[in-house]
């Protein structure tokens, strides 16, 4: 079984405060270069494979080829975001500090000691970083900084501005609810005046009146609480259900994702936190849109009251209520323009070239490390074997092998065109090169089965293997780049050089081939340098003898690769649905109480001539002004929030012109539907019945 394992010091579980169920952590025998191999075991692990048996501390398992005895077991509430998946098994790092070579990968934290804050940390470290430089001149090149930063930043990383944009989308959600709900109690409040004033004039004290209409205020706000916590935990499950999990193969990108999700999303739920949130916003509710009209209610004159004719709401109520729809209606285009963007961003991704045609590919992996295989006559073996049982395979068209997954990982390397000029060449620190590009290990075929189109030169064959003269493949991007006016397969290159002992041993390659490029950090950055070289595989596990994982198509690696952009698409896709829906519902409300407020109006209009059409028009006029105003708000905010959406979009300029002409058009339109139902009603007003009820 392929099982995710970390490396950490010692004091990582003294910094972060880890449980132990059983035994103990790592000694400080343990963490030395050459220390006993022990590990750790995750809760999850103990329970599957030993059954929560007390009796595997002392055990011996085997990682890869290494036998480790098991020296303790974590708390099953212990989570750590320090790692793309949550690990199974610990072991510790043994870091040697005489290791001067680069291509080492990994995290420092700390605690900082009570009173110490992080800029005095930061002070602190300026000091020994000098210290560095005066000591090991040339380890470290002048624009290598290191800088402390707290670990919620540190683990927020980039994906706080879609955070930020999701709470606003919240926001803007429930300030619409809330002008629904204002424009509610203000239609009961004026609907009530003359039930309040019969109760007054029988002796109701204002007190008593004011208790019972904060009394209904408070029953009702908690009754659409309740029902929202009701839907909210199913509705969360299904959300988080199709939150793209973290992928622990791509590399350097770990903010992509929203932290604290947790495995399986479990670390998200209805919890005590949302239940007290929700219960201080149906309080607040009810007390800011109950108090009010309460206040008024309570203040009711008696005769004025009873003397009203119907239709009686004030100037200033009208305006309130007309106010309340076109902020609705602003905060819906809003979210609505911000959605469009996203939608936007979407088809752009969807539409890029990835260089590669993924369709009909399927993938897998497995590791090789601390195996009998991790030698190059071992990989050489294995990859042939892999390769020519998979070929004999019906339906199998062709099989190659890589390290590395397009869109997922690259690792960076150092290279150096050969005869190229010393002046030419960049130093920094122990390295000197020509440039850096991505590098990748893969088999004859890969391209072939990639469909990544050979441009001039040659593709890998079998007589390309270790101990024979070395080869390399470059993209097209690198040619371009590295060699604008000569051919770059007269050259060779070496790669490499200064970052560790075994590329020091790699032989000069020359450039055989030019492929077509592919993007493969992700679809949303352009094409890197590139050179792969015929070294490494992977395959199947009856060959081998080890674990497969990670079957994939490769179409749904592409998928899971812009996973995140299309979550969070369909999040501001759902709130601007909703935002548009509670606008056009406020629309309705204003303009059905209008109509019922002007019903004798409309029948004395008819009474005189006025035709179905004219009133219909007099209405819709009405409606037309506070979708108008509101779309004109909406659009100088949304011109504001579409900046701050920069940084979410890909290809998609922020002003994007069909964006802020279709989305105002489709608000409108939307608008003018819920006021156009109430204004056909009103044009079915039969006079004689509106003057009656007059």
């Amino acid at each position: 079984e392929q099982v995710p394992v970390a490396r950490v010091t010692r004091e990582f579980f003294e910094v972060f405060r880890a449980p132990v169920l059983i035994g103990r952590t790592f000694i400080a025998a343990e963490d030395r270069p050459g220390g006993p191999h022990v590990a750790l075991l995750s809760h999850a692990l103990w329970t599957r494979r030993f059954h929560s048996d007390p009796a595997a501390i002392g055990q011996r398992i085997s990682l890869g080829n290494v036998p480790h005895d098991v020296v303790g077991v974590l708390a099953a509430q212990f989570e750590t975001e320090q790692f793309d998946t949550e690990p199974a098994v610990w072991v510790p790092f043994q870091i040697d500090p005489q290791r001067v070579d680069g291509g080492n990968l990994f995290t420092v934290t700390g605690r900082l000691r009570r009173g110490v804050s992080v800029e005095e940390a930061n002070a602190s470290l300026a000091v020994a970083v000098a210290a560095y430089r005066r000591d090991t001149p040339g380890a470290a090149s002048a624009r290598t900084t290191w800088s402390v930063q707290p670990l919620r930043e540190a683990m927020i990383g980039n994906v706080g501005s879609s955070l930020n944009l999701l709470l606003g989308a919240v926001a803007f959600l429930l300030l619409i609810a809330c002008a629904n709900v204002a424009n509610l109690t203000l239609v009961r409040a004026d609907v009530r005046t003359r039930e309040m004033a019969i109760k007054a004039a029988l002796g109701a004290s204002r007190r008593r009146i004011l208790s019972q209409v904060l009394t209904e205020a408070i029953l009702v706000s908690f009754g659409g609480g309740l029902v929202a916590l009701l839907v909210s935990s199913f509705g969360v499950r299904t959300l988080l259900a199709m939150y793209p999990s973290n992928n622990p193969y791509k590399l350097g990108n770990p903010g992509d994702g929203i932290p604290r999700i947790g495995s399986g999303a479990a670390a998200v739920a209805v919890d005590w936190r949302v239940f007290a949130f929700t219960v201080v916003v149906c309080f607040a509710t009810a007390i800011v849109f109950g108090l009010w009209p309460a206040l008024r209610l309570a203040r009711v004159d008696v005769v004025a009251a009873m003397k009203r004719v119907a239709g009686g709401l004030g100037r200033g109520q009208t305006r309130l209520r007309t106010s309340l729809v076109v902020v609705e209606i602003a905060l819906a285009l809003m979210l609505l323009v911000g959605a469009s963007l996203l939608i936007r961003t979407s088809m752009a991704l969807s539409a890029v070239d990835a260089g590669f045609d993924p369709n009909d590919v399927i993938t897998m992996r497995t590791s090789i490390a601390a195996t009998p295989f991790e030698t190059r006559a071992g990989l050489t073996g294995l990859t042939r074997n892999a390769i020519a049982q998979l070929q004999a395979l019906p339906g199998v068209v062709a099989a190659t092998a890589t390290c590395c997954m397009p869109l997922e990982t690259v690792w960076q390397l150092p290279f150096i065109v050969e005869g190229r000029p010393p002046e030419t060449l960049t130093r920094n620190g122990r390295l000197t090169y020509s440039g850096f590009a991505g590098w990748t290990f893969v088999a004859p075929k890969y391209f072939e089965v990639m469909m990544i189109p050979m441009i001039r030169g040659r593709d890998f064959t079998e007589h390309d293997i270790a101990g024979g003269p070395g080869v390399v493949v470059i993209n097209e991007e690198m040619a371009r780049r590295f060699w604008p006016t000569s051919d770059p397969l007269n050259d060779r290159l070496l790669l490499g050089r200064g970052m560790r002992p075994e590329y020091d041993q790699e032989p000069i390659r020359q450039i055989v081939g030019i492929v077509g490029n592919v993007r493969d950090v992700g679809l949303t950055r352009p094409p890197r340098p590139e050179i792969a070289a015929p070294t490494i595989a992977r395959t199947l596990e009856h060959v081998s003898g080890l674990p497969v994982a990670r079957v994939r198509s490769m179409n749904q690696v592409v998928a899971e690769s812009t996973a995140r952009s299309r979550f969070n698409t369909w999040l501001m896709t759902l709130f601007g649905c909703c935002a548009v829906l509670l606008a056009a519902i406020g629309v309705y409300g204003l303009m059905t109480y209008v109509v019922q407020q002007r019903t004798g109006e409309i029948g004395i209009r008819m009474a005189l001539g006025a035709d179905t059409h004219r009133i219909r028009l007099m209405m819709l006029k009405r409606g037309t002004g506070i979708a108008l105003a509101g779309a004109a708000i909406g659009l100088t905010m949304s011109w504001w929030l579409a900046r701050l959406m920069a940084g979410l979009l890909f290809d998609v300029s922020p002003r994007d012109p069909a964006v802020f002409i279709i989305a105002p058009l489709m608000l409108v339109v939307l608008t003018l539907v819920a006021a156009w139902i109430p204004a056909r009603r009103a044009s079915r007003v039969d006079p004689l019945v509106a003057l009656r009820a007059e």
